[in-house]
């Protein structure tokens, strides 16, 4: 437009700059808006990519768990078998009236000793569960002399004594005090004295004492008898090392894995060594973790 030789519309002119000017802010709000949206997407993508590698962590770790599982119930299958057995002849023979005059009492053990491994698998396998679950609830509480927590956990497995012939022999004195849940560790106990039994040989003993000094806190088990293959030592109280032949007979199920679980538990360490001359000693340390409220 010739605003020279022509007239100027004021109007017209502001209008056509007001146009210009929307459209100079527009383009710069849509430059604005893709800049924005690149950030994004870049931000977003790196999140999925982020989310993805986690899945794909998830997914390998599922797999692991669920081999683990497989594994587990297959253990425990297993283990099963062995008290079904027992417990499935005893009732064949009550059913076709077959036993023996004379051994009744040598059969009455035998499913005793079937039924007692067999209700420990279910119980052991139970708090194993629980505790990878977390939803084992310990009733910490103090006053527990370490000798009442054993005498607790010895009783049971007097028949175990008699049947492998091996002596139990106590520490006299009482020991110290514990803060503790005590039914828990009593199954600790247990599970780790009846380990010490099974190592033990015929007419052998199985030592339980306990010592305390410097704020240390341990309790000690001896047993004579066999040892342990010096390359199983580290797995000994895995749940799958009752795949392994670590001592000629006998069978220690789940019991070392439920003594480990339930005193990790408490932040109690447990250990086990070949002794120098025979048999082994299963060690555990309290420290002040489970010996003093927290």
């Amino acid at each position: 437009m010739d605003y020279v030789s022509k007239p100027v519309d004021p109007a017209e002119v502001v209008a056509r700059v007001n146009t210009h000017l929307k459209m100079l802010d527009l383009q710069r709000s849509l430059i604005r808006q893709n800049s924005d949206l690149e950030d994004r997407v870049i931000a977003r993508t790196a999140e999925l990519n982020c989310a993805l590698e986690e899945l794909k962590e998830l997914h390998q770790r599922l797999d692991a768990l669920d081999k683990a599982k497989n594994d587990f119930l297959r253990l425990i299958s297993h283990e099963l078998r062995t008290p079904m057995v027992g417990l499935e002849l005893f009732d064949d023979l009550i059913k076709r009236d077959q036993i023996p005059e004379g051994e009744l009492s040598n059969y009455r053990n035998m499913f005793w000793a079937s039924h007692r491994k067999l209700v420990n698998i279910v119980d052991h396998a139970t708090i194993l569960t629980q505790i990878n679950l977390q939803t084992l609830s310990p009733r910490v509480s103090a006053g527990h002399r370490v000798r009442s927590l054993i005498l607790r956990a010895t009783g049971p497995l007097i028949p175990l004594t008699q049947t492998q012939a091996t002596a139990l022999v106590l520490q006299e004195d009482d020991g110290y005090e514990l803060f503790c849940d005590p039914d828990l560790l009593v199954t600790a106990f247990n599970a780790l004295i009846e380990t010490a039994i099974k190592f033990a040989v015929r007419n052998g003993e199985v030592r339980v004492g306990w010592s305390e000094g410097n704020g240390v806190r341990s309790l000690w088990i001896d047993s004579d008898g066999a040892t342990i293959p010096g390359d199983l030592c580290p797995s000994f109280f895995e749940v799958m090392a009752i795949e392994q032949a670590l001592f000629p007979g006998g069978d220690l199920g789940l019991a070392p894995a439920v003594a480990k679980q339930i005193l990790s538990a408490f932040g109690v360490q447990v250990g086990v060594v070949n002794r120098e001359d025979q048999g082994i000693r299963l060690t555990v340390d309290f420290g002040r973790s489970c010996g003093n409220p927290k």
